[in-house]
């Protein structure tokens, strides 16, 4: 099994649709797509596959526009379709956002994937999220 990078970072702009500006060589290594491949597009065309957890990159956004900082687990699919798991950490900097991950592992089995979404929340929740949350909507 390869290697994974303790810790990666990419660079967007700093409003939707999220250009990748920029990125660490060890996040091109991790997530297998060339700068040509990466570089100019919306991260959600390149960390889009079928397994990706979109619905905690879409509440770590949220966070962040609301809060100016974001940290969440994520679990995203590589380009050779295998899923790693990683805490992001969204943040302000003067050329967009940073996104930074760290604690990077290899998803091993559904079962993962079920317990990992209990660690660590996107953001406290607001009043309409839990009004949502208990009504269903």
């Amino acid at each position: 099994m390869a290697n994974l990078p303790t810790e990666c970072w990419v660079l967007t702009s700093a409003d939707a649709p999220y250009i990748i500006k920029e990125a660490s060589p060890s996040w091109h290594a991790l997530w297998q797509f060339s700068e040509r491949e990466s570089v100019g597009k919306p991260i959600s065309k390149v960390l889009n596959g079928p397994r990706s957890d979109r619905k905690a990159g879409a509440e770590a956004v949220l966070c962040y526009v609301r809060d100016g900082h974001a940290k969440t687990n994520c679990i995203n699919q590589r380009k050779d379709g295998t899923v790693v798991r990683h805490k992001l950490e969204l943040e302000k900097v003067q050329d967009g956002i940073l996104g930074t991950s760290r604690g990077i592992t290899l998803q091993l089995s559904v079962r993962d994937l079920e317990v990992f979404h209990d660690g660590l929340p996107v953001c406290p929740p607001t009043a309409s999220t839990l009004k949502r949350t208990a009504t269903g909507r």
